[in-house]
């Protein structure tokens, strides 16, 4: 049987991201996943934003589920990837049941015929990250891509288990590499805590007995960077 040409309105669910307010975050809850979050094809949460528990059935339309397209609808022009307009991610696991931000639509297949990861790759493919870039609208850095033409977007659809199968590779790879950048990034979020821990609080190991004078602990010293760290020009290589 022949692959058929349709398009991502034909196949497709579209759902926009939610907007709230600044006052509506909180320091735990329902995590949400914004446009910054969205790097190298997967979430990356370094500074999670959270809506409370209490949001969910308010902003339940914008709920994400594993393995959903979502893709930036605004962003910098091409010569920019990583702010790039119309980049896609592909929600992981660790995601799920996040609520997804303004500026990003999540593209959900709503014919059975569509395989949900192969949308996925389609999503981050050259095919229709080209056709975004040909029709994104915007001046200087700030481009965007309209949901109606998106929707308007064709592609070949193959049989589905021809989807399944390609899925299925690229996705053994896709999931070790989403699941190392999560934990770097939350280690790297675990040493921005401490180092704010000990020196910004100054709760460090033993504060209790520590004296603090003129925003200093006693016994510290407040001395130029220059004298501790030794600045060396770096040369690249021929």
């Amino acid at each position: 049987m022949k692959s058929k040409i349709t398009t991502l309105d034909e196949m497709c669910f579209f759902i926009n991201g939610g907007a709230w307010k600044q006052t509506e975050y909180t320091d735990k809850g329902i995590p949400v996943v914004q446009v910054k979050d969205m790097q190298g094809g997967t979430v990356i949460w370094k500074q999670t934003k959270f809506l409370p528990e209490s949001s969910y059935q308010k902003y339940s339309q914008h709920c994400l589920q594993t393995n959903d397209l979502v893709i930036a609808t605004v962003g910098s022009h091409p010569d920019q990837p990583n702010s790039v307009v119309g980049r896609a991610t592909i929600i992981p696991k660790f995601a799920e049941g996040a609520l997804l931000n303004q500026n990003a639509v999540c593209i959900r297949p709503k014919d059975l015929r569509l395989n949900k990861q192969y949308l996925g790759y389609l999503g981050q493919s050259p095919q229709l990250q080209h056709y975004i870039a040909a029709m994104a609208k915007g001046a200087a850095n700030q481009v965007r891509i309209a949901i109606g033409a998106l929707k308007q977007f064709q592609f070949d659809i193959p049989q589905l288990e021809t989807q399944q199968r390609i899925a299925e590779i690229l996705s053994t790879y896709d999931n070790a590499i989403a699941n190392n950048n999560q934990r770097i990034a939350l280690l790297e979020e675990s040493i921005h805590q401490l180092y704010k821990e000990w020196f910004v609080r100054l709760r460090f190991p033993g504060y209790e007995s520590v004296r603090v004078v003129d925003g200093v602990p006693e016994g510290w010293n407040k001395v130029p960077a220059t004298q501790i760290i030794d600045f060396k020009p770096q040369t690249l290589a021929p």
